[in-house]
This record gives C-alpha cells, sequence and structure tokens, in this order.
C-alpha cells in the first residue's frame, strides 16, 4: 500500500468517527426539536443543527463521499428555511429528517462503490422528500415507513478528554481500541504481582515465627557461641528482607491500583455514548406501531468500564423496544383509560456504594398480563392444581425471563419468541449482574438492572470440590449453608433439603463439573444455595474455603466454550483455579435433579411434523420446502389459499406457511377461512411476505395469524426459529 492510500485510508477512518459523532447529534436535536420547547431553545437547537449539518457536508466532501454530501447539503436548506422562518413546523417534516439520517448511515455501512439498489431507492426517496420540505411543497411528501438503520461499526466516542477547563472546547486525542485494550489487559496484569507480593510478606512472617521458636527452644542446649551468632545474623537479615517486603508491597500495591484506576478511566465510557440512540429507536419503533412514546433519560453521565458498555446496550435496547411493543398502548386506548396519548419511558442510571450501577427502565403502558402469564406457566410446567394455587407474582414475573416464554399474541420480526428477555437475563448475569421485573396493571412495568463497574476483578467464594478448588462468584450465591448429613431427606429418590420451609433439591456439584468425588466421614456436610427463574437449587461442595478478590481470564479461543467454566484466576502463591458459570451450574443441576420431565431422558420414536407452505411463486415455494424438510419437516405445498384451505381439510397439517399477496384466495383471507374452521382452527399459521406496513401486520393479527415475517427481514434460521416455537 502506497503512502497516498495509507492516508486516505486513514483520513476515511477519520470520517467515519465523525459522521457518527454527527448523527449522534443530529438525531439527539431532532428528538428535543419535536418536545415542547421555549423559543429560545428551539432556535439554539436549528442553528446547531443547520451547523452541523454543514460541516458533516463538508467533512464528506474531503473524502468524495458524494451521496452523503448531497444528502447533507439538502438538510442544510430545510434547516436554514426553518433558522429564517421561511418554513413552519410540520411533524412530517422530522419524519423525512429522521429517514435522511438513516440514509447516511446505510450509505456509510453499504461497502463497495456500488451502493444497493434498496439503499440507492432510500437516497433518492430521501432527497426528493428533503426538496419537497424545502420549496414548501409538505403534501407532496411521501412519507413511507421509517427504513431501518445500521449501526456504524466505530463507536462515536472513543476519545478520551485531556486539559478540558470550562468554558473551553476540550482538546481531544483519538487512540485505537487495540492500544487501549493492550494497556488495560497489562494495567490488570499487575494484580497478580501485588497479590504475590502478599503472598511473599506472609510466608517471610511464617518463617520469622518458625526462626523466633527455634532460637527459644534450643536456648536452653548447649550451643557453641558460633552457632549463637549464625542464628543471630540469620535473624537480622531475615528482619531487613522481611521490613523490606511489607515496605515494597505496600508501595508497589498502591502504584498498582493508581495505574489501574488511571487506565479505567481512560477506557471508561459515559452512559450516554449508547443512551443518546435510544430516543431515535423508540420514536422509529413507535412510529412504526402508531404510538407515541417519548423517552426519558437521566444519570447518561456516569462512566463505566467500556466493555461492560459494549455488552449491555443491545440488552438495554431489546427492553426499550420490549417496553413499547408489549408495555405502552396506542393513543386511542391511552385516552379511554384516562392516560395521555403519548407514553412515557423513564431510563435511569444510578451509582450504587458497591461498586456497581443500577439502571432502571420504567414504562407507564398496560403492565404485565400476569393471568395470561399464570396460564402460560401452569400449562408448560404442567403444574397440579394446588401447584398452581402457590404460585406467586414474583415467581411469575422471573418466569418472563425463562426461553420461550412470550405473552404476545402474534411472532413477528420485534417480539413474539419468547427468547428475548432470556437472552437479556443471560447477558447481564454474564456479567456479573442481575436482573428483576416489578410491574402493576394499567400503570406500567419497570426493570431493575445491576451491573458492576469494571470487569477487572469481582469477589469469589473459594471452595474444594474433590480434589480440585473453584471459585463461585459471590453475586450468585443466596446462602452457605452447614448441616448435618441426617438433614438430607430423599424423595422420589432425589436428594432434597428444607429452606426457609421450602423443599430444594440438592445436587453434588461434584457430579455436574465432572471431579471425582471425595468420601468424607465428616456428620455435616457443605452447601451453597442458588437460585434462577423462581427455582433454588443446593450445591454439595467438600469446603468452603474463603472470599477474596479475584481477577478473571478469559480462555482463548480453543477453549472459548467450555460448560461450567467462566475461565480461570491466579491466586497469590501461582495456583491457577477455575471460575465457575453459575448459568451452566445451574441448567446442568436442573437436569440432575430431574427439574422437569423434559429434562429428562426419553426414548421414543419420533414422527415428523408436517407443514403445508401455501406460495404463488414457484422459486420461493422450492425454496421453502427445501429449508423445511432439510429441518427434518414432512413438506406439502400449495399454490394458493382455496388450495391450500382444501389440501388442509383433507390432510390436516401441523403448521401453516403462507404468502399474502396471492390469486384466487390471499393468505388473509386463507388464515380468516382455516380460523374459523372448527376442525382447523387451532393450527398455526406463519405469514412469510413482502408487505411490511403496519397496517399489513394488524390485518395479519387480526386475521388470527400465529407469525408475521417480513421477506426483507427473512433468514432461515429465523423462520426455523419460529416454527421450533410454536410447534417444537
Amino acid at each position: 500500500m502506497t503512502s497516498r492510500e495509507d492516508f486516505i485510508k486513514k483520513l476515511q477512518a477519520t470520517f467515519r468517527v465523525e459522521a457518527a459523532e454527527g448523527i449522534t447529534n443530529l438525531t439527539a436535536n431532532l428528538i428535543e426539536l419535536e418536545q415542547e420547547l421555549t423559543e429560545v431553545r428551539r432556535s439554539e437547537l436549528i442553528e446547531t443543527s443547520f451547523r452541523e449539518a454543514h460541516s458533516l457536508k463538508g467533512a464528506s466532501r474531503a473524502v468524495n463521499e458524494t451521496i452523503i454530501e448531497k444528502i447533507c447539503q439538502a438538510m442544510e436548506s430545510v434547516f436554514s428555511g426553518l433558522k429564517h422562518k421561511t418554513l413552519t413546523y410540520d411533524s412530517r417534516l422530522f419524519d423525512v429528517f429522521h429517514r435522511a439520517l438513516n440514509a447516511i448511515s446505510n450509505v456509510l455501512n453499504d461497502s463497495g462503490n456500488q451502493h444497493s439498489d434498496y439503499i440507492t431507492g432510500m437516497v433518492n426517496g430521501v432527497l426528493e422528500d428533503l426538496l419537497n420540505a424545502e420549496t414548501g411543497n409538505i403534501n407532496q411528501i411521501k412519507a413511507p415507513a421509517v427504513e431501518k438503520a445500521e449501526t456504524i461499526a466505530e463507536s462515536p466516542r472513543l476519545a478520551p478528554e485531556v486539559n478540558s477547563a470550562p468554558g473551553r472546547q476540550a482538546e481531544t486525542v483519538r487512540i485505537s481500541i487495540e492500544k487501549l485494550n493492550d494497556l488495560y489487559f497489562q494495567a490488570e496484569e499487575l494484580i497478580e504481582f501485588k497479590q504475590t507480593f502478599s503472598h511473599l510478606k506472609g510466608g517471610l512472617q511464617n518463617l520469622a515465627i518458625k526462626l523466633q521458636s527455634w532460637k527459644q527452644e534450643s536456648s536452653a542446649e548447649q550451643n557453641s557461641e558460633w552457632t549463637v551468632s549464625l542464628v543471630k545474623s540469620m535473624e537480622e537479615d531475615l528482619e531487613i528482607l522481611r521490613k523490606t517486603m511489607v515496605r515494597e508491597s505496600y508501595n508497589s500495591g498502591v502504584k498498582i491500583e493508581s495505574l489501574l484506576d488511571e487506565v479505567k478511566k481512560i477506557m471508561s465510557l459515559p452512559f450516554s455514548t449508547i443512551l443518546d440512540g435510544f430516543s431515535k429507536s423508540a420514536r422509529d419503533l413507535s412510529r412504526d406501531q402508531g404510538k407515541e412514546v417519548m423517552v426519558q433519560i437521566s444519570g447518561g453521565d456516569i462512566e463505566i468500564d467500556r466493555r461492560i458498555l459494549e455488552e449491555i446496550g443491545n440488552p438495554l435496547n431489546h427492553i426499550v423496544r420490549n417496553c413499547i411493543d408489549h408495555g405502552i398502548e396506542k393513543p386511542a386506548d391511552r385516552t379511554g383509560r384516562g392516560k395521555p396519548a403519548q407514553g412515557t419511558i423513564r431510563l435511569s442510571v444510578d451509582r450504587m456504594e458497591n461498586n456497581r450501577v443500577e439502571i432502571i427502565i420504567a414504562d407507564d403502558g398496560s403492565g404485565v398480563d400476569l393471568e395470561k402469564l399464570r396460564t402460560k406457566y401452569i400449562r408448560q410446567e404442567n403444574l397440579s392444581e394446588e401447584e398452581a394455587e402457590k404460585i406467586s407474582e414474583s415467581v411469575l414475573l422471573d418466569y418472563t425471563f425463562k426461553s420461550g416464554v412470550s405473552t404476545g399474541e402474534m411472532i413477528t420480526d420485534i417480539s413474539g419468541r419468547g427468547l428475548g428477555l432470556a437472552i437479556v437475563r443471560e447477558k447481564i448475569e454474564q456479567l456479573g449482574g442481575s436482573v428483576t421485573i416489578d410491574t402493576k396493571r394499567d400503570q406500567g412495568t419497570e426493570f431493575h438492572i445491576q451491573v458492576p463497574l469494571s470487569m477487572a476483578t469481582f469477589r469469589g467464594v473459594r471452595i474444594q470440590v474433590g480434589e480440585r478448588e473453584f471459585i463461585m462468584p459471590t453475586g450468585k450465591i443466596e446462602k452457605g449453608l452447614r448441616l448435618e448429613k441426617a438433614a438430607v431427606k430423599t424423595i422420589e429418590n432425589k436428594a432434597t433439603i428444607v429452606y426457609h420451609g421450602e423443599i430444594l433439591p440438592l445436587v453434588c456439584l461434584a457430579d455436574v463439573i465432572g471431579v471425582p468425588y471425595k468420601e468424607s466421614s465428616d456428620n455435616y456436610i457443605q452447601i451453597l444455595v442458588m437460585g434462577s427463574l423462581g427455582k433454588r437449587i443446593g450445591f454439595s461442595v467438600d469446603a468452603i474455603i474463603d472470599e477474596e478478590v479475584v481477577q478473571l481470564k478469559k480462555f482463548n479461543a480453543q477453549l472459548k466454550r467450555v460448560r461450567n467454566i467462566a475461565g480461570a484466576t491466579v491466586l497469590g502463591s501461582g495456583k491457577v483455579v477455575p471460575v465457575l458459570n453459575v448459568s451452566d451450574l445451574l441448567k446442568s443441576a436442573l437436569k440432575e435433579s430431574g427439574g422437569n420431565d423434559r429434562n429428562r431422558l426419553v426414548v421414543t420414536e419420533h414422527k415428523k411434523k408436517s407443514i403445508l407452505v401455501v406460495e404463488d411463486s414457484i422459486t420461493s415455494r422450492m425454496l421453502l420446502k427445501n429449508i423445511l424438510e432439510t429441518a427434518g419437516y414432512s413438506v406439502s405445498t400449495a399454490i394458493d389459499g382455496i388450495e391450500g384451505y382444501t389440501k388442509l381439510k383433507e390432510y390436516p397439517a401441523d403448521l401453516v406457511v403462507s404468502d399474502i399477496d396471492m390469486p384466487r384466495m390471499n393468505g388473509i383471507d386463507m388464515t380468516s377461512k382455516i380460523r374459523s374452521d372448527r376442525s382447523l382452527g387451532e393450527i398455526p399459521i406463519v405469514l412469510v411476505t413482502s408487505l411490511s406496513r403496519r397496517e399489513d401486520r394488524e390485518r395479519g393479527m387480526e386475521a388470527g395469524a400465529s407469525a408475521y415475517i417480513v421477506k426483507s427481514n427473512f433468514d432461515q434460521s429465523n423462520l426455523l426459529e419460529v416454527i421450533e416455537r410454536l410447534i417444537g
């Protein structure tokens, strides 16, 4: 690569970061401009937006991004009209602005010189609408559904601020993430030296004590003057060495902690880095669903380890989208219940005392339908009437985090699969955090999330299992118990204990993680009580040794996913100890304890599930048939709704996959006809269609579709996942 090519590559990388910052700033301005503001504040926002569009236009021209330059030029002209009051405010203007920013994001992420037809069409539509807005032809704006924007790969705020002072723009230096990661990891490695110093210090102190004891015991004996002199000399040297070690241990500890704290500051980013985009995401989704939603954010200036921030962004965004999709009602429904037409989602971040942060996401929507959830819980867990009566609200709410649980009536590209919250909890727990939910009918739902500020260290309990030692994260342990072996009872050939009046399954941790069991003559047993999804489990261990602060080291690629093990840590003695993965342990323990029938191994003859594919396009029909047969299903086909319904009457299938737009009888009418047929009405129906408007999805839901998949978002794994969810 020539120096010229290298320079252009660096220039384009810099532009991408600058463009991301510009999009973030413009989005925040547009979201605020749609609120009720004073004339002064509105003028300020228009002015800054005008300048932001102008700057982005100049930057795009410098790197020959002509499409982005044209969009920014058109946006600048509209902002100019608002600034000079030649244009009046209209909600359609903001729709166009947001679509323009989405178009810029997609252009940035569309590799190659030739952009896809989808992006080219989007850009042309945006430019046409911006021209209509500039010339005052608001009614000519087409205002299609809001297009989705891809996330720009580079983080918009990875530039540490230096020499910042009030009233002065902060100077920044851009440092590559790779270099920062290397620096951070090296600083974390120093923790081992601190622990080693502490271990050596203790060893020297013990040696000094032993030497003193030997000296005292031998004082009564006849010793030569040389022996006494030698012992005294050794004692003096050892004391000097001990004092030096104590001093250096303290000094190195202070320096290492100071270095680590400084590097943490460099690697920390404010929550606003990810939260700023939530308002736009919420706006786009709510508009697409015909709802009005405002997102209120507080605590965005609190900083946290960038690695945690990167991992938690998607779970938080999923919860916000969940609040819009399941919680916030449509304006007419809200006003009918005496609520404002516009729903509110409150997202707050607060720093806690134990080096953790709490994130609260709350909506003022309809709340979780506990009765519907109770019915699903009873059915899926095969509970008796007596057991069903004992289900508490907390157990039901915790159940929402279980994979496959959803209160949505229809599966769409947004929700209904019952996977989202399960993944949210799994991701947060992997970070060493926790998530709970609280709800009130017709008042709203709150999610409480706690995560650590840093991934560098955590508190863990060192335990012995067989002849091996392990670390169990303290935050996952509900209680440590020491019980007499006689307290362990056998119920249905399963070991159990009584804990707070509740019968808990007891699992031998050695059996779960596959290490040899160590026999003990002790009459007592050590137990760690842990829980998930409203179920507690006791793990028996050979010994609970100590609690200490440790550093988690992830495995390399070859050992990236070792079941039940999250990584390892190095103790001060230099001993490597595995760190247990609590989520895996709980899953393994449920199987070990026979937690429910689905975890037991049952050998039966498996009959293929049958699927009817109704599609008028022969290409799409054959594609779907091939995908489903490869996945192990028995597949028949029909070319339209009439043939599909006729075949279904003659040979009922386990599930129907259908297009909507077909001759003679479309998919919507066929769905309605099937639902009105008493013998066929319970068959799940999946609509796979190119129709993506909100109105089309609502028609599908009203007709009785079980799932709605848009072909533009089609992915065969997505289809198979939906089918698995519906018929297993």
